[in-house]
C-alpha cells in the first residue's frame, strides 16, 4: 500500500514519536510510507519512510488556540497557506491508497481548515484513498456538544485506530459517543517500541547508565521545570545512596538548562534526552516521569517501580486519568502536581518500590504490529467495495 501519514504536535513530541513508530512498522511490511509532520522538527528518521517537514507550527503551555512559528511569532495566513498548499501538492504526487489523520476531529481544532482541506482533496481523488483517524488511548475531556461535532466529522473516514487495550483503557471511559462510531473503531493494542517489529533506538553501547538509579524523565520537557526542580531538591535530601539521572527534552532551551545544571548535589546527573531511554528504565532502581502515552507505555513494558506526576494544568485531564488507570492496575504510584515538592517525592518512591509488584498483568503492546494488520485487512475490504 501507499500510505500518507498527517502529524501535527503542537507542544510534546509524542505525537510525532507515536507515528514514527506506525510507519516504521508499516514500512517493514514492504508499504511505502510518507509522513507529513507540522511541528517543531525533532531529531531522528524511520529508514524506509519519507519524512516532509511541513513550515513548523508550536504553542505555549495553555495557549493552544495561538499558532507560532518556530521563532514563536504568531503566524500569519500566508504561512498557513503555504502549509496548505505543500499538503495538497504531496497528496497529488503521492496517490495513497490509505490517508492517516492524527488525532483530527478529536483534537488540532486550530488546524482545522488545513486538515479538513486535506480530506476534500482525498475524496475529490478519481481512486479515493481509505481515510483512517488515528488517536491514542485517552481523549481530553469535552462538553457533549463539542463530542457531538467531532462525530458528525467522522462522516469522512472510514475508520478510526484507538491505540489502547481495552481491557486497561477503553475509549468509552474518556469519550462519552462512542456509541455513535462502534462500527468504525478498532482497537490496535498499545504503541510500544518493540524491538521485534521497530528499528532498535538503543546507543548499541551498554554504558551501564541506569543501574540502581533513579531515572528522572519528562517527555519532550515543555512543562517539565516543576518536576525537574523537585527531583534536584529530592536528590538534595536523598540519603538511600543512589545516583540520580534526569533527563531534559529539547523543548526546554540551552539558557534553562544551563540554570537546571548549576549547583547540583553530587548524587545528581542532568543530561538531555537519550536514545537508550528504554535501557536506562529496564535497569533504573525508580522512574519518575509525567504521564505521557509514550513514557508510560515504557514503563509498563519494562516493569520498573515507578512515580508518575500527571501533567493537570492549563485544564488537561488525560494524564491524570492515565495515571489514576495505572495506578489502580498497581504499575505506579501517583502524585499530584499541586503535592510536587522533594518531600512528597521521596516518600513516592519509598512507596514505589514497596509496593512494586514482581509480577504484573501487561497490557497489548503491539500496537505498531496491530495497526498494520488492521490497515491491510481494511483495506482489502475497502478495496473490493470500491471495485
Amino acid at each position: 500500500m501507499r500510505i500518507l501519514i498527517h502529524v501535527q504536535h503542537l507542544l510534546g513530541s509524542g505525537h510525532l514519536v507515536r507515528m514514527r513508530q506506525l510507519a516504521a512498522s508499516l514500512a517493514n511490511r514492504d508499504h511505502k510510507v510518507d509522513l507529513l509532520t507540522g511541528g517543531m522538527p525533532v531529531p531522528g528518521s524511520v529508514p524506509g519512510v519519507r519524512e516532509i517537514q511541513l513550515p513548523p507550527l508550536k504553542v505555549k503551555p495553555g495557549e493552544f488556540n495561538q499558532l507560532l512559528d518556530s521563532d514563536e511569532m504568531p503566524v500569519r495566513q500566508n504561512y498557513l497557506d503555504s502549509r496548505t498548499a505543500t499538503i495538497h501538492d504531496h497528496l497529488q504526487t503521492a496517490q495513497p491508497d490509505v490517508l492517516i489523520v492524527e488525532t483530527y476531529p478529536f483534537g488540532r481544532k486550530s488546524i482545522r481548515s488545513e486538515i479538513t482541506t486535506l480530506l476534500k482533496s482525498a475524496h475529490a481523488q478519481p481512486f479515493r484513498p481509505m481515510v483512517a483517524c488515528s488517536i491514542r488511548d485517552i481523549l481530553q475531556r469535552r462538553t457533549e456538544e463539542r463530542q457531538l461535532k467531532m462525530v458528525g466529522e467522522l462522516d469522512q473516514f472510514d475508520l478510526v485506530l484507538c491505540h489502547s487495550d481495552p481491557e486497561w483503557i477503553a475509549l468509552d471511559d474518556s469519550f462519552d459517543c462512542v456509541e455513535m462510531f462502534r462500527h468504525k473503531l478498532f482497537y490496535s493494542g498499545f504503541v510500544s517500541n518493540d524491538h521485534n517489529d521497530l528499528p532498535c533506538p538503543a546507543s548499541g553501547v551498554d554504558t551501564g547508565d541506569g543501574s540502581n538509579e533513579i531515572v528522572v524523565s519528562a517527555g519532550g520537557g515543555a512543562v517539565a521545570e516543576p518536576l525537574v526542580y523537585a527531583a534536584i531538591g529530592a536528590a538534595r535530601k536523598s540519603s538511600n545512596g543512589s545516583r540520580w539521572r534526569i533527563l531534559i527534552g529539547a523543548a526546554i532551551d540551552a539558557q534553562t538548562y544551563g540554570r537546571i545544571c548549576e549547583h547540583l548535589p553530587g548524587n545528581c546527573i542532568v543530561e538531555r534526552n537519550r536514545p537508550d531511554f528504554v535501557e536506562l528504565l529496564s535497569r533504573c532502581k525508580v522512574s519518575i516521569s509525567q504521564a505521557g502515552y509514550n513514557t508510560c507505555i515504557e514503563l509498563l513494558r519494562c516493569g520498573c517501580p515507578s512515580v508518575i506526576v500527571p501533567y493537570a494544568r492549563d485544564g488537561e485531564t488525560e494524564q491524570t486519568q492515565r495515571a489514576r488507570i495505572l495506578q489502580s492496575k498497581g504499575a505506579c504510584i501517583t502524585l499530584h502536581e499541586s503535592q510536587l515538592n522533594a518531600d512528597e517525592l521521596l516518600a513516592a518512591i519509598d512507596a514505589a518500590i514497596r509496593t512494586a509488584k514482581t509480577t504484573q498483568t501487561v497490557p497489548d503492546l503491539n500496537g505498531a504490529y496491530g495497526t498494520a494488520t488492521i490497515l491491510e485487512h481494511e483495506f482489502e475490504k475497502f478495496r473490493k467495495r470500491k471495485t
